[in-house]
């Protein structure tokens, strides 16, 4: 089993210095211990360091995460904001471009064997403001930020965030990689970085959440937990005595208020009909932190049937109306779902949108992803399509019936 390395690094600007080498050297050995190298990527050697802040939530103050930080899940559902500590005090540095990345290699789980890798963000084209030293970017992210969501009774997946200086090539390249539609899951970062002609990363991070982590943690080793049978090593008090100068990247929150309206949907009863072959999740009175944010909204045309309704299949049968809210709700205002409960629909959902551009969203961040032990399928709702195929389902399975009545009684086709 992996061991992770639990680093204390005290990220306070100096100004008009140099970092230490001992911080570079332990978030490198940071990375080797908890085998990012070569998991993530196949070598290290940053020149800079790179700090990553999440906002204070109601149950934890801010968090400042150093290497191998044990966080909850509720803590990192917000964009964070990332510091890079350089101490390149030359002009070219105002001249420079930089891609950001963050990636689960943890998944489906950390304790399972064949892991693959989840693509939690990607941004580029990232230039330092020269008044402010933060880092500014004036294009959309190629991947928005997706909040980290382990599975519950998984070991803490590893949540590793790289920073890269920008090739020239990047912008022309990435698009043909990448973009809103791409499956995040089994997404291979390695192979990415090397066609998108990445060098090594210059900085690097990482940190740990486990959905079981229920209350907040210090984001400091002396406080932090770490997962079950996983040690704790020695802290090392750093100082950064020679840093030269702090880039921000700042990052924003949109909080969806959930609402309710009823649908109808061939296969499921109307709400409120007794019976109760479905659930329903009323929303209204869910507007704590599990309403967390809507990722920016696609601005592409919408493709042929797509609506405000999605169908969702391929669900573990114990899933509930709030465990698809905490999820689907990240992408905007709910106003209903709907669970199949009866021997057909088991397994299966309706998510029903305020808008259809959230949906189109959601479907194209959702489809394929891997939830309670199961990887779903998200799609519209075509109730004639839908309806069409259980048709033609139904049918096949009648006559198949009737061709082993036939051979059973030697009824023949005269």
């Amino acid at each position: 089993m992996r061991s992770f390395f639990v680093l204390v690094l005290s990220f306070l600007p100096v100004l008009h210095a140099q970092i230490n080498s001992t911080l570079l050297a332990n978030v490198t050995q940071a990375f080797s211990q908890a085998q990012i190298v070569p998991d993530v990527i196949s070598s290290f050697a940053p020149t800079d360091l790179v700090n990553i802040t999440f906002p204070a939530i109601a149950s934890a103050p801010t968090a400042s995460v150093t290497p191998g930080s044990l966080l909850p899940m509720n803590q990192t559902a917000t964009q964070p904001t990332f510091t890079l500590i350089t101490d390149d005090t030359t002009t070219s540095m105002n001249n420079e471009t930089f891609v950001i990345a963050l990636v689960d290699p943890d998944v489906p789980s950390p304790s399972g064997t064949g892991r693959t890798e989840f693509f939690h963000f990607l941004g580029a084209n990232f230039s330092m403001d020269p008044s402010s030293s933060n880092l500014v970017n004036s294009t959309p992210a190629v991947l928005e930020w997706f909040p980290p969501t382990p599975p519950p009774g998984d070991p803490p997946h590893r949540y590793t965030l790289v920073v890269y200086e920008q090739p020239d090539s990047f912008s022309d390249v990435v698009p043909t990689l990448v973009n809103a539609s791409t499956n995040r899951l089994s997404f291979n970062f390695s192979s990415f970085t090397v066609a998108a002609n990445l060098a090594s990363p210059i900085a690097g991070n990482y940190f740990l959440v486990g959905a079981d982590n229920s209350t907040a943690a210090s984001a400091t080793p002396s406080a932090t937990p770490t997962a079950t049978n996983q040690p704790t090593l020695t802290a090392l008090p750093l100082s950064t005595s020679g840093i030269s100068s702090i880039l921000t990247i700042s990052t924003s929150t949109v909080i969806a208020p959930p609402t309710t309206s009823p649908i109808s949907a061939a296969g499921y009863p109307k709400p409120m009909m007794g019976g109760i072959s479905f659930v329903i999740l009323a929303l209204l009175a869910h507007t704590s932190l599990t309403a967390v944010m809507a990722l920016a909204r696609p601005t592409t045309k919408l493709p042929p049937g797509a609506n405000r309704i999605l169908f969702v299949k391929n669900l573990n049968y114990q899933i509930t109306g709030e465990d698809l809210y905490d999820l689907f709700g990240r992408y905007g205002t709910i106003r209903q779902i709907r669970i199949g409960n009866e021997q057909k629909t088991r397994g299966t959902a309706f998510v029903v949108f305020d808008d259809v551009m959230d949906a189109k969203n959601a479907l194209e961040h959702l489809n394929g992803f891997h939830l309670q032990e199961r990887y779903i399928v998200v799609l519209y709702h075509m109730p004639a399509k839908q309806d069409a195929a259980a048709a033609k389902a139904d049918l096949a399975r009648r006559e198949e019936e009737l061709a082993a009545l036939k051979k059973k009684h030697n009824i023949g086709d005269d």
